[in-house]
């Protein structure tokens, strides 16, 4: 489109330059190419400066929000409250326990919002960065008949086999809204199953969640502006700043 743009403009600039110094001057072939040349790279110039300067200002908006992305500067802003009491070891479902900080994120399977973001934190579970990943399943006092099916067959799968519970909440994302093959009962309940259900719903309405996706740093809610991959981008600047002060 841009190339077109410019070859409207030459030829234009080329007529403008005959009809202004009259009909009885004689141009030759080589007076309109070298013309052509001189007008096609004044345009380039100007594109390709604009694309520079574009390219400057993107760089230096990055460099900026890395900036912003320090916990100081962001404490005033990313958090809502104190640090909620976590959910308790036994019932926890996370991936990544051992890294120096954990992204909670509380959802409910019939939330679309939730299911959008729950793509991202798969391909970051996928990716083995150092950060925690825990999920938190809640339901509302209304929807809990409709969603406990659906909450029970994942704490299953997640305590049978963590990897596969990944592959199939993906699957889940894809099929949504029809998610029939997913309500059917469980022939047999684990307990510890039961356990992670109680306690996720109970600590969901001890904290009066009320919102999903609701997120959580290192056990502190997050405000609700920020994106998933807002929050990873944050950890990962405080991480930065973590191991350069540890070499000075």
């Amino acid at each position: 489109m841009c190339l077109m743009v410019q070859f409207i403009l030459i030829v234009l600039f080329i007529l403008s330059i005959i009809v202004l110094s009259g009909h009885n001057h004689t141009y030759k072939l080589t007076d309109l190419f070298s013309m052509t040349i001189v007008v096609l790279l004044t345009v380039t110039t100007y594109f390709s400066a604009k694309y520079i300067l574009k390219t400057f200002i993107s760089k230096k908006a990055t460099v900026e929000q890395y900036r912003l992305f320090k916990f100081e500067n962001l404490k005033h802003t990313l958090f809502l409250f104190e640090p909620l009491e976590p959910i308790e070891e036994v019932a926890s479902v996370i991936y990544n326990k051992t890294a120096p900080d954990k992204i909670t994120i509380i959802f409910r399977f019939d939330c679309t919002p939730c299911l959008y973001h729950l793509e991202e934190i798969i391909e970051t579970i996928h990716a083995k960065m150092d950060i925690a990943i825990e999920f938190v399943f809640i339901s509302w006092r209304t929807t809990l008949r409709k969603d406990l099916p659906m909450i029970l067959h994942f704490t299953m799968l997640y305590l049978i086999n963590p990897n596969k519970f990944l592959d199939e909440l993906s699957q889940y994302i894809s099929d949504y809204p029809q998610i029939d093959k997913y309500l059917s009962p469980t022939p047999e309940i684990d307990e510890r199953a039961k356990t992670i259900i109680k306690s996720h719903v109970a600590w969901g309405a001890k904290n009066k969640i009320n919102q999903t996706p609701t997120y959580l740093i290192n056990n502190r809610m997050v405000n609700h502006h920020y994106k998933f991959n807002e929050l990873v981008s944050i950890l990962e600047a405080n991480m930065i700043e973590r191991k350069t002060n540890s070499l000075l």
